[in-house]
């Protein structure tokens, strides 16, 4: 599934952090890495398969900024990602904007959204720095995940989840 809303269309260039100005949603990096996985961190989870970094999904917790709804969430989870974390954009009616999190909970995965008060939604680097919690599934709760814990340190509570594992959803 294609995420092509207009705001995350934008081009931007490099910022003081040396993220490449890469095209939206291949703009991504390591945010945490340890001899057991890593969190990566990318703008659009519609371009996993072509992240500028290389993604070891079973090893692996993926930080995206777009929104945490269950159809992104679907491949994400099929790919077999240790733990993920995106934008609760808004939540939504019905809590659409993280219907994801009762999908990745349905089969064990840690999952948390972000709020969209927090950061600038579909800029990675934004959700990383600067991203709050709003809500976590149970399996991340578990993991001591917790609104109001900043992205940096949900990711890297998640990298202590057992491995993901590949599946068909």
């Amino acid at each position: 599934m294609q995420h092509s809303c207009g705001a995350c269309m934008t081009q931007r260039g490099e910022g003081s952090s040396g993220v490449p100005p890469l095209e939206f949603g291949n703009r991504a990096f390591h945010g945490h890495v340890t001899d057991d996985g890593s969190v990566v961190v990318i703008d659009s989870p519609s371009m996993v398969a072509q992240s500028a970094v290389p993604i070891d999904a079973p090893r692996d917790v993926l930080v995206h900024a777009a929104y945490l709804a269950a159809p992104p969430t679907v491949a994400l989870l099929n790919r077999g990602l240790r733990g993920v974390i995106a934008v609760d954009a808004g939540i939504g009616r019905n809590d659409a904007g993280v219907g994801g999190l009762a999908l990745a909970d349905s089969v064990h995965v840690p999952a948390a959204a972000v709020s969209v008060y927090s950061a600038e939604m579909c800029v990675g680097l934004s959700v990383w720095s600067d991203g709050v919690i709003s809500r976590v599934n149970a399996t991340a709760s578990a993991l001591g995940v917790q609104p109001g814990l900043s992205t940096k340190a949900a990711a890297t509570l998640l990298l202590s989840a057992p491995y993901g594992m590949p599946r068909h959803l």
